[in-house]
């Protein structure tokens, strides 16, 4: 479970973050450089946009930074927390090189929060050698860390490390993954704990479900790609019935939740997920509702057997007790908005039958 060694919010000394162009990365940086108002927490803007009215960080002669906290009517006036920040991606950095671990120790200080979020993910390939990178990865992250060591270290793990087909997800529940990737970041887990442990630096695992929103490369089953076929080929395809449940959180709950987590000094493991989970027939449904076209509902021949995954969000609620997530139907609007130019809020309806 995650513990706050801060009681009030405080800004890091300075945000390193690892991975910053990939899906999450890119959000994170944005949101901890330029400044963003959240949609059920400071107002009316996208949580992918600068704040408007203000104009981007840079151009105000103020520190970048984020909006934290909850505005909604009667809730405490939004927080703000300014975080320097330092984003590299893999093209500016290779961790899988032998160098990488010498090249973090001239980048990162003593003080600074590092934000471990690059990894290989399914899509790259579920095999031995895209195991063998991510490791590369870890352990030269690892060595940097018994060597230099940093203030504040949060590991992005995924909920791939529980085990299939568990219907009920906590973070103390058991981590016995099925395939490669979930092995993946079991393993990477363990070595930024052995790592950490040895130079006193206090580390936090961050496990997120399934994450939506604009700029996803992944194109995993749910809210991401049936948006992608709905807007080109105005057709969402389930297999089966599309019955199974799973639980869909949206990219700028995940920055917020990892700003809050770096500016308590969150130690420990933590789930991200919004505790409510969604068949996916209603997320195609919801998909429908959200474009201005006609969507038709195709249903696949299922090759396996139907799960369902829920998570139990109250370590969330227990340490961050305002916080508000953002809805399947808002985070929808929300990547229409930013990915597209066609009207949100349509009304097509679902139609087809199922074999």
């Amino acid at each position: 479970m995650m513990k706050l060694r801060n009681s009030a919010t405080a800004s890091p000394a300075r945000v390193v973050i690892l991975g910053g162009s990939g899906f999450i990365g890119s959000h994170l940086t944005r949101y901890f450089q330029e400044g963003v108002e959240t949609i059920g927490f400071s107002g009316g803007e996208s949580p992918l946009n600068p704040v408007a009215e203000r104009g981007p960080a840079s151009t105000r002669g103020e520190p970048t930074g984020l909006v934290l906290g909850s505005g909604g009517k009667g809730d405490s006036p939004p927080l703000n927390l300014y975080f320097e920040t330092v984003s590299l991606s893999s093209k500016e950095l290779d961790l899988t090189a032998p160098s990488a671990a010498g090249i973090l120790a001239g980048i990162i200080k003593k003080e600074d929060t590092l934000i471990f979020a690059s990894c290989l993910t399914r899509d790259k390939g579920e095999d031995l050698p895209t195991l063998k990178k991510n490791l590369a990865m870890a352990e030269n992250v690892g060595l940097f860390l018994e060597q230099h060591g940093c203030g504040h270290l949060i590991y992005l793990s995924s909920d791939a490390v529980y085990k299939d087909g568990l219907a009920l997800v906590r973070e103390d529940s058991e981590c016995k993954p099925g395939g490669l990737y979930g092995m993946t970041h079991v393993m990477r887990e363990a070595m930024m704990a052995h790592s950490s442990n040895k130079t006193g630096v206090p580390l936090a695992i961050l496990r997120p479900c399934g994450v939506h929103g604009p700029g996803d490369t992944h194109n995993g089953y749910g809210p991401n790609r049936f948006l992608r076929t709905a807007l080109a080929k105005g057709k969402i395809f389930l297999f089966g019935r599309g019955e199974e449940t799973r639980d869909h959180i949206f990219v700028g709950d995940i920055c917020r939740l990892i700003g809050l987590c770096a500016a308590h000094g969150g130690a420990g493991t933590l789930n991200l997920a919004s505790g409510r989970a969604h068949s996916f027939l209603e997320v195609a449904q919801a998909v429908v509702g959200a474009v201005d076209k006609p969507v038709e509902i195709e249903y696949l021949a299922r090759s396996g057997p139907i799960t369902h995954r829920h998570f139990d969000v109250t370590a969330i609620l227990r340490i961050f007790p305002q916080f508000k997530f953002t809805g399947l139907e808002e985070g929808l609007k929300q990547t229409l908005q930013a990915t597209t130019a066609i009207p949100v809020g349509g009304s097509g309806l679902a139609q087809g039958s199922h074999p």
